[in-house]
């Protein structure tokens, strides 16, 4: 289907279809201004085989292990972005990967150790410095969409310096029924096509699971456990008490096809990230 939008970026009217080639809209320049603070300990072999995984709650471990299930022999780097918005008992982190590097324990896969990423200047860079410019072009604002861009632009950077070429993430458009903004069908296409971009092939192997009781089989089966953290911003796009998002779908489109490509390409200032590593 053919579909015209008229949208206003930048204070203009944009006319858009959604069978647009992205491709030629956006740069990823802004990964030359990503500076990846990491020594990793040990050389990558065969990088094919190798999944950087996203460790960042129930999801995420389920996706790694799914992976793990298809391919026997797969060698996994999880990685954890720390954020100051997320706060519960991150020494759980440790608790976790040692509980998988036993599941691990006996199979042939076989668990690296953790990079652990600190990404606060990048996320205000990225989610928090455009908040007006936003309300007044797309008529809402919510950071979580900016949000996992930034994780996604991190792990990129992850594969790249160790020249990995999968990446695993614990998406999936439906979580019982609900809805979650940063993971609607057209938000995860804009981070795989990135991942496309830079020639990485982005895992979503939970992305048409809806029940959460699939969700924990697959981590009960391996006995494995999940981190449980909070969000300072979660259910900030659902009208209070519901799980029904307040913006439509045709406004979070906008921002995603008109805003985070200009971002994309605009972003000028270079931002280190430290990387530090949890050994098991």
């Amino acid at each position: 289907m053919h579909l015209s939008i008229i949208s206003t970026h930048y204070g203009k009217q944009v006319k858009s279809t959604n069978n647009v080639n992205r491709k030629h809209i956006f740069s990823l320049k802004i990964l030359d201004k990503i500076n990846l603070e990491l020594n990793y300990p040990m050389s990558i072999k065969s990088p094919q085989s190798y999944f950087i995984a996203d460790i960042s709650g129930k999801d995420s471990i389920a996706a790694l292990l799914r992976i793990v299930e298809k391919n026997p022999s797969c060698v996994i780097v999880p990685n954890i972005i720390e954020l100051a918005c997320e706060y519960g008992d991150k020494k759980q982190f440790s608790k976790v990967i040692r509980r998988l590097n036993v599941s691990f324990n006996g199979k042939q896969c076989k668990l690296m150790p953790c990079i652990i990423p600190e990404a606060n200047d990048l996320w205000k860079e990225i989610v928090t410095d455009n908040i007006q410019k936003v309300i007044k072009s797309f008529g809402f604002y919510s950071p979580c969409i900016a949000c996992h861009l930034v994780l996604h632009l991190i792990r990129i950077k992850i594969a790249n310096y160790l020249k990995v070429k999968n990446v695993i993430s614990g998406e999936r458009e439906l979580h019982s029924g609900r809805e979650k903004i940063n993971q609607l069908p057209f938000v995860l296409d804009f981070y795989n096509m990135i991942y496309k971009r830079m020639k990485i092939k982005h895992h979503l192997p939970l992305r048409y699971i809806s029940n959460a009781k699939e969700i924990d089989s697959i981590i009960e089966r391996h006995n494995a456990i999940p981190i449980y953290l909070n969000c300072l911003f979660a259910g900030n796009y659902y009208s209070k008490g519901t799980s029904n998002i307040v913006m439509n779908k045709k406004q979070i489109q906008d921002y995603v096809e008109h805003f985070l490509p200009a971002l994309l390409n605009s972003f000028k200032k270079k931002t280190t990230v430290k990387c530090r590593i949890l050994n098991l």
